[in-house]
């Protein structure tokens, strides 16, 4: 026996049923019955002549027009509805339109429409990642702190909020899995959420330390010193952190020879939990890798600097194995921006780290920069295009590239047209860890970037500036003179300026 097609009519009236015209004689009642909802099942039978089959056998269920005048409009559609056979929905589904849904398949559906389809997507980070950590953006408009409060209060899995965010990022970082990460991917406050990736320091060891010497000497002494970056301050966000008395701008000479004694120090600040930090404490109060201190002092230090009055606050963002999430690299660019901003005081921040594309770090640096920091950030040493990488990609900031002594492209060093100018990078001198007089020879972008801000410094000391204004400054003043760049990328040799 065939099966029967059921659809609910609902509470709607014979007066709201609608059925075709030219079946209906003039002095019909329902003749004069508006047009609104027209049933399609009714015309296929009676334009068609559809015969269906009752239980008892066959019969026809209209057989002119004349009885049709005498059946009402509600007894047509449930009689039509009723006796329908599943057959005549499927042979006349297409030609009609006339589509019937069974009560056991919506009952099928409507769950799977009902589920949240608003979740956030993830995007993925090109190369390592912190496990289950992620960078969350909220949407302009959202409280930080009532959106966390709120995450915090229904955390069922084991999610943990890291750094909230306020100056250069609107956002936090958290580690969550689970139900925890489902929660944050359907929260309407959500712009969109990016995965923790690791960051790492540019440089390699160096051999030609006498080459160097000779050559590096003549660069710094021919700096204009009346104009010197006296009263500026340079953010180093790297590895170091430097051992200071409290309370004073004077540094002092650490027992363990945390401090080198060129640098001036004003402040300083680690993002490593705790003591102002962002994760391990025992890095809390050193530079156990020595790049930080390396990269301080090309930028300002007496022996081997540029801007050699300016201060250098160190911020602590990579472990002394030279890593870090983008989520503490974020936490540092914050922190810098807040104080940057209430000081007043003209102030740069070099970069010397870099990886794979984060949309979260380039905003946080953009969005520090809209807020009049400087920066110079290292172009990274891969040797490839640093248009896919983070922060160099960043538009407004000044990316470095490495050169040699002959102003020669670094084989290492990456390049595109995301560079805004080269310095020199290969067998770099400069103050290093393990005693208040250490040096060391090292090559990288992350030496050639310290460099541009000791002359960004020296500029915004003596004549100010927006970072747009110094960036076209930068470029203006330096020479085309660099050999071996790719096509598409700059020949400008980064001068004082």
């Amino acid at each position: 026996m065939l099966g029967t097609a059921k659809v609910d009519v609902g509470t709607r009236s014979a007066a709201s049923l609608t059925f075709p015209r030219e079946h209906l004689s003039t002095s019909s009642p329902t003749a004069q019955l508006p047009n609104r909802c027209y049933m399609r099942i009714y015309q296929t039978i009676f334009r068609e002549r559809v015969s269906t089959r009752y239980a008892s056998g066959q019969a026809n269920v209209y057989k002119s027009t004349e009885r049709q005048r005498r059946v009402s409009p509600a007894s047509v559609a449930l009689a039509t509805v009723a006796t329908y056979s599943v057959q005549s929905v499927f042979l006349y589904s297409f030609t009609m339109r006339a589509t019937f849904v069974s009560v056991a398949l919506l009952a099928a559906v409507l769950p799977a429409l009902a589920a949240p389809t608003n979740n956030v997507p993830i995007s993925k980070y090109a190369g390592p990642v912190k496990s289950n950590s992620y960078i969350i953006k909220l949407k302009e408009g959202v409280s930080t702190d009532a959106h966390v409060n709120k995450l915090i209060s229904s955390i069922t899995n084991g999610g943990k909020v890291g750094h909230k965010y306020d100056a250069a990022f609107h956002g936090y970082s958290a580690t969550l899995q689970g139900k925890d990460l489902d929660l944050i991917r359907q929260s309407s406050d959500v712009e969109y959420i990016v995965e923790d990736g690791i960051m790492s320091i540019d440089y390699e060891q160096g051999d030609e330390t006498a080459a160097v010497v000779a050559r590096e000497a003549p660069a710094v002494e021919g700096l204009d010193k009346r104009a010197n970056g006296a009263g500026v301050d340079v953010y180093g966000i790297d590895t170091v952190r430097f051992y200071v008395l409290p309370f004073t701008r004077r540094s002092s000479d650490s027992p363990i020879g945390y401090l080198h004694c060129s640098l001036k120090l004003r402040w300083t600040c680690s993002v490593y939990q705790p003591y102002l930090t962002f994760a391990h404490p025992q890095y809390a109060n050193q530079d156990g890798n020595g790049h930080g201190t390396h990269t301080a002092g090309t930028a300002v230090g007496a022996s081997y600097g540029v801007a050699t009055s300016a201060n250098i606050i160190a911020v602590k963002v990579l472990s002394d194995a030279g890593s870090g999430t983008n989520s503490d690299v974020i936490a540092g660019i914050n922190w810098a921006a807040t104080q940057a901003r209430s000081s007043g005081r003209p102030s740069v921040a070099n970069l010397s780290l870099g990886g794979g594309a984060s949309t979260a770090v380039d905003s946080a640096v953009s969005n520090a920069i809209a807020g009049g920091l400087h920066f110079a950030i290292a172009a990274g040493n891969s040797n490839v295009n640093a248009a896919n990488t983070s922060p160099a990609r960043v538009a407004a900031a000044n990316t470095v590239g490495a050169v040699d002594s002959s102003n020669r492209k670094a084989s290492f060093s990456n390049y595109g047209a995301v560079l805004d100018v080269w310095a020199p990078g290969v067998n770099i001198l400069s103050a290093w860890i393990g005693g208040t007089t250490r040096t060391n020879t090292i090559s990288g972008t992350s030496m050639a970037s310290p460099r541009v801000a000791g002359y960004i410094a020296v500029h915004i000391g003596n004549s100010g500036g927006t970072p747009a204004a110094v960036s076209s400054a930068l470029k203006s003043s330096a020479r085309a003179v660099v050999t071996g760049a790719p096509s598409g990328t700059t020949n400008l040799l980064a001068q004082p300026f």
